[in-house]
């Protein structure tokens, strides 16, 4: 007897999904650019809007892909030291912008621009220079790649020289091919090895690097940037902070990780983690819509982290329980420095509720403690691991 419809849907719904990070991210970049788009459109006849958070936010976005390792990677480029350098400088600006906008918003497009135009120049010439195999597949992603640094570099240019151009067209055109690229990998059946490569220059040496530790090291900079930016500046921008939180949140959920532990990468966690990426365009193109609720939103998320401090204390009663005498090895170490993450996280949640609670300075000195742990927790992960894992496409 063959399963009703509705038993075949929620059976898909239960399994657990492995779509590709390359895919991931395409997603995000054309999903973006098409809000970008609509946003321009809409408030075309105002030019006074302050777009530095739109900017920072492009910009955090535009790193990730630099950052995460992934056959075949993105903007073909080869993953090594230097790649990754610039991807964490990129982060860094984009979330300068966000946080404090006012101080930069003259030069933020421009530095935007000169980002895109330079950098997508240097990519396109190394298409060019490169052999092209006689591969119908390599041939066609290179001629879609060539697309997106051509219309980079007309955005770019647009934004430096201030030539006026009718940019919410350009950037809707600009995430089509994003989309297509997203289709190409879910649909690309081969799987390819990801080989490491011994360099004798140290910036050249390939990332080895896991893409958890690399999710971790996203959220670190962002608390070690903003608690700089709190202690010495004394001012934040809430819209800025809800806008990436909810990024990360977003990011983080598409690798099964939540405010309330690991979970399977089932369709619902992929819904959350759609749901987060709206919500953080929408507060980052229209922050005056429903920054309060959103503000309240992760908050409340990041104060759910209570039951990942409460599971990690039992493992870690559990532990010294079962062992004779206290020894403080690699995964005792990194369980109390994931329980103090969580602690600053939900510290972080009531911040964000009511920030007359506590001071900023004091709130920046916790997110730089909580970076700084975050950077420990990941030498501890990647020292611990006896054997490599395989990279997959």
């Amino acid at each position: 007897m063959t399963d009703s419809f509705a038993k075949i849907i929620l059976n898909k719904i239960k399994e657990e999904m492995e779509i590709p990070y390359n895919s991931i991210i395409y997603l995000l970049f054309g999903f973006y650019l098409i809000s970008l788009s609509l946003f321009l459109y809409i408030n075309k006849n105002n030019p006074n809007n302050d777009l530095s958070c739109v900017y920072g936010l492009f910009l955090i976005i535009f790193a990730m892909p630099l950052l995460i390792l992934n056959k075949p990677s993105i903007f073909q480029l080869k993953r090594n030291c230097l790649t990754f350098i610039m991807g964490i400088v990129i982060e860094i600006i984009g979330i300068i912008l966000c946080l404090i906008p006012k101080l930069i918003t003259y030069t933020s497009p421009i530095l935007l621009g000169v980002i895109l135009f330079f950098g997508n120049i240097a990519l396109l010439s190394k298409i060019f220079l490169e052999e092209t195999k006689n591969d119908p597949i390599t041939i066609e992603i290179k001629l879609i790649y060539s697309i997106i640094y051509i219309i980079g570099i007309i955005i770019g240019a647009n934004n430096m020289f201030k030539a006026g151009l009718n940019l919410n067209i350009v950037i809707l055109i600009y995430s089509v091919p994003f989309f297509y690229l997203t289709y190409r990998c879910i649909n690309y059946k081969e799987l390819k090895k990801y080989t490491y490569h011994n360099n004798t220059n140290f910036l050249l040496n390939d990332i080895h690097l896991e893409t958890e530790s690399i999710l971790a090291l996203i959220l670190g900079v962002f608390a070690i940037v903003s608690g700089i930016i709190m202690v010495y500046f004394n001012i934040i921008s809430i819209n800025g902070l809800v806008s990436i939180m909810l990024l990360i949140i977003s990011i983080q959920s598409f690798n099964g990780i939540t405010p309330v532990g690991i979970l399977d990468r089932t369709i619902w966690l992929y819904s959350l983690g759609f749901i987060c990426l709206i919500l953080a365009t929408i507060s980052c193109l229209i922050p005056n819509i429903i920054t309060t609720s959103l503000t309240y939103l992760v908050g409340f998320l990041n104060i759910c982290c209570i039951f990942q401090v409460v599971d990690l204390s039992r493992m870690l009663i559990n532990h010294y329980n079962k062992v004779p005498s206290f020894k403080l090895t690699l995964p005792v170490m990194g369980m109390i420095c994931n329980i103090l993450e969580n602690i600053i996280v939900i510290i972080f949640g009531v911040f964000l509720i009511n920030q007359t609670l506590i001071s900023l300075p004091i709130m920046g000195i916790l997110l730089i403690i909580m970076g700084i742990d975050i950077l420990v927790m990941i030498f501890l992960n990647e020292k611990n691991k006896s054997k490599r894992r395989v990279k997959y496409f």
